[in-house]
């Protein structure tokens, strides 16, 4: 027996209540290249918050939990490639990178409390559709709960939404990638204690 933290949202899911929407995904993949599936997802990062374990024979004493946030944004293809990430903060043009060209290894963008915005999102898929335009590339982006660009017109970029509530189960970067690199940053912050 473990004591384990309770988390995600895969105890509300059943499967079978989305197999005509997971079938309808799957038929539309078909239509387009690996090279050309991509997929989207956005994560919170406390950057401040000290780990909410120890290994001590005695109890030990916590802090008050640091809340500062950005949000980071994810996308890779099925092959492979992947995106410049797209790092949300609060501050509109923040002092650290004053010291290098910051836009060389991500897109930055910023929002009052460090989230995805509507407008945020409508700024990204834009430059994204531009970018595919250029490469002559039509792609298909997964995404999960991110707000729907209705106003903008995409030429090169058709987005499909995740049946609500699979998060856990069927979003691939959820799964891989942003667990991986969350599980790098939990790792680095305790070999300096």
């Amino acid at each position: 027996m473990k004591a384990r933290k309770v988390q995600g949202e895969m105890a509300n899911v059943k499967i079978n209540d989305f197999s005509q929407e997971i079938e309808s995904i799957k038929i539309l993949m078909s239509n387009y290249d690996s090279s050309d599936i991509f997929n989207m997802d956005e994560t919170g990062l406390y950057y401040r918050s000290v780990p909410i374990r120890s290994n001590s024979k005695a109890p030990i004493k916590g802090n008050k939990k640091l809340l500062s946030r950005i949000t980071l944004v994810f996308c890779v293809s099925l092959t492979g490639e992947k995106l410049p990430p797209f790092m949300i903060g609060t501050a509109i043009k923040p002092r650290s990178f004053n010291s290098f060209n910051f836009q060389d290894y991500i897109e930055y963008g910023s929002s009052r409390n460090g989230w995805m915005t509507s407008t945020l999102y409508k700024s990204w898929i834009t430059k994204l559709n531009q970018k595919m335009t250029k490469q002559n590339r039509k792609i298909l982006l997964l995404v999960d709960n991110c707000p729907s660009p209705t106003q903008i017109p995409l030429s090169n970029v058709k987005i499909v939404f995740l049946p609500p509530n699979t998060t856990g189960l069927l979003q691939p970067l959820d799964l891989g990638v942003i667990r991986s690199f969350k599980c790098f940053l939990e790792n680095s912050k305790c070999s300096k204690c």
